[in-house]
């Protein structure tokens, strides 16, 4: 545990480069802060910070800049008790009732709201269900060799795709047909009517089935991929970002909508008593991202994969700003499920 001194020290230091992205020295801090202590005791002080871990120097010469341990503290000192003013959530609530009740455009809402008040980069994901199910299938003639094959999913998704045959198929044939896979297939995933050996009497049978399971698990991966994000022109303003390798690295993460969920997926996972999960520098397992912060929270029905809106920026963004915006818009997002 810091003292309070030490803590006061630390705390300022790391709102400092918050702010300025400029180390902090020990001189300017004495004629900046009534802390009540000599520039000397301050050197001390942070002599201390330095040797525990908390803050570093870039330079022997320079001021001290918070390390990923100086920023973990700092956000744990507060993030439980983070709350928005009341006028700045009933500003946000505003925003959402006067929008289209669909939740792909609260989605884009949110991230466009969040990049725009924190200046980074903003992630929305909807909730999902682990795989899509099956509900019921149609099989309409349309004329002498070319069907149209209906598939719905449960939660009301519609798919279709045209298929022809080297034959005339009667249309009794297509409806007893679908009726027969509607009774075998009802509440199944995809991979679980690839894999069921259902007995097919006849190719145009085989092929159903393999069209069905293909609109499946395109469905499966279209909704796995779905994510909004906003802020990107921020993030390449940020002094951290102006290597451009560093930058490049960074935004090919971003730009992998895989690399991205798996991301967001570990995060969620996390065993914590917290419900916002924060990421700090080297905490991220992707190398890419050492120079972020990710912060991220959950939404939406417990039954479903929760969606999740959050935050990626350098590791110097505003915590303090961020950390109630992600809460107030994730509860403002809980309301659409």
């Amino acid at each position: 545990m810091l003292s309070r001194r030490r803590e006061a020290i630390l705390r300022i230091i790391v709102v400092e480069y918050i702010a300025t992205a400029i180390p902090a020295a020990s001189e300017s801090m004495g004629h900046s802060y009534s802390l009540g202590i000599s520039p000397a005791t301050i050197r001390n002080e942070m002599a201390l910070l330095e040797e525990e871990g908390y803050i570093a120097r870039p330079h022997i010469s320079a001021g001290s800049i918070p390390t990923d341990k100086g920023y973990r503290f700092y956000v744990e000192s507060f993030i439980e008790e983070a709350q928005l003013p009341i006028n700045e959530q009933q500003a946000i609530h505003q925003v959402f009732e006067n929008a289209c009740y669909e939740v792909e455009e609260w989605a884009h809402l949110a991230s466009t709201i969040l990049s725009r008040k924190v200046k980074n980069v903003a992630v929305v994901t909807l909730p999902r269900t682990s795989e899509v199910r099956f509900e019921h299938i149609e099989l309409v003639s349309l004329r002498d060799f070319l069907i149209m094959l209906l598939v719905v999913l449960q939660g009301a998704s519609l798919n279709r795709r045209r298929l022809t045959t080297d034959k005339v198929v009667p249309q009794e044939e297509l409806t007893s047909c679908a009726g027969r896979f509607n009774t075998a297939f009802r509440g199944l995933t995809g991979t679980q009517i690839k894999y069921l050996n259902l007995e097919c009497v006849s190719l145009l049978e085989t092929r159903i089935i393999e069209e069905t399971v293909q609109l499946m698990q395109a469905e499966d991966e279209q909704r796995y991929r779905d994510i909004y994000m906003d802020g990107l022109r921020h993030l390449v303003r940020q002094p951290e970002f102006f290597n451009k390798r560093g930058m490049a690295d960074v935004v090919a993460i971003l730009e992998n909508k895989a690399k991205l969920h798996e991301l967001i997926d570990s995060m969620s996972r996390e065993d914590s008593n917290l419900e916002v999960k924060i990421s700090i520098g080297n905490e991220n397992k992707e190398e890419a991202l050492q120079s972020c912060s990710v912060i991220l929270e959950s939404y939406g029905p417990p039954e479903k994969v929760r969606g999740t809106i959050g935050v990626i920026g350098p590791t110097r963004i505003p915590y303090a700003e961020i950390i109630p915006t992600v809460k107030c818009l994730s509860s403002v997002m809980n309301e659409v499920y």
